[in-house]
C-alpha cells in the first residue's frame, strides 16, 4: 500500500512539473490595464454602450515570447434605439514603435454577434481586428497587441450582447 501511494505521488508531482497544454493565450502586462462599460440614455429613448480598454506599459505574451513595450487602447461604441441598430463604431489607437489610430465602422460585425447565434464574441473580436488591420500600415499590429486586442473585444462584445441575447432582442438597420 505504501509503495502505491509512493507511486501515485511521484506520478502525480511529475504531471505537475510539465507546463499545461491549452488554447487560452496568457498575456502579463507591467505597467497599467484599465478597461469601463457604460451606457447612457438619451431623451429619443437611443441607448448608448461604450466599451473601452486600454494598456500602458510591457506587454507580454507568455506562450509566445514576445514581448512589447508601449500603450494600446480602444473604445468602442453602440448605439441602439430598441430593437434598431443606430450604430457601432470602433476607435483604437496605439503608441509605440509602430503608432498608429483609426476609426472604423463595425456594424455589419455587431448585426453578427447579435443576431446569430452561432457567431460567438470571439469570432467578433477576430473579424474587428481584422478590421483593424487592414486599416492600419502593414505590420503596425504587434502580435501580443493583437491577441491583447481580441481578448478584450471578445470579453467587452460578451457583456454588451449578452442582455440582448437573453432578451431575445434582434436588432434591425436604422428606420429612414
Amino acid at each position: 500500500m505504501k509503495t502505491l501511494a509512493t507511486v501515485a505521488l511521484a506520478a502525480g508531482l511529475a504531471v505537475a512539473a510539465f507546463p499545461a497544454v491549452g488554447t487560452a493565450e496568457t498575456l502579463r502586462i507591467v505597467g497599467d490595464e484599465a478597461s469601463s462599460l457604460t451606457t447612457t440614455v438619451a431623451g429619443d429613448g437611443s441607448v448608448t454602450k461604450a466599451a473601452a480598454a486600454s494598456f500602458d506599459g510591457l506587454l507580454a505574451d507568455l506562450e509566445g515570447g514576445r514581448r512589447v513595450l508601449g500603450s494600446a487602447g480602444f473604445l468602442m461604441t453602440i448605439v441602439t434605439n430598441g430593437d434598431e441598430l443606430r450604430g457601432a463604431r470602433i476607435s483604437y489607437a496605439q503608441s509605440g514603435r509602430r503608432a498608429g489610430a483609426v476609426t472604423i465602422t463595425i456594424d455589419p460585425c455587431w448585426f453578427e454577434l447579435s443576431n446569430e447565434r452561432d457567431f460567438t464574441a470571439e469570432d467578433f473580436a477576430a473579424d474587428v481586428r481584422e478590421e483593424i488591420e487592414e486599416a492600419l500600415p502593414s505590420g503596425a499590429l504587434e502580435p501580443s497587441v493583437r491577441k491583447w486586442l481580441e481578448q478584450r473585444l471578445a470579453l467587452l462584445a460578451a457583456r454588451i450582447a449578452l442582455p440582448n441575447l437573453k432578451a431575445g432582442v434582434v436588432l434591425v438597420p436604422p428606420r429612414s
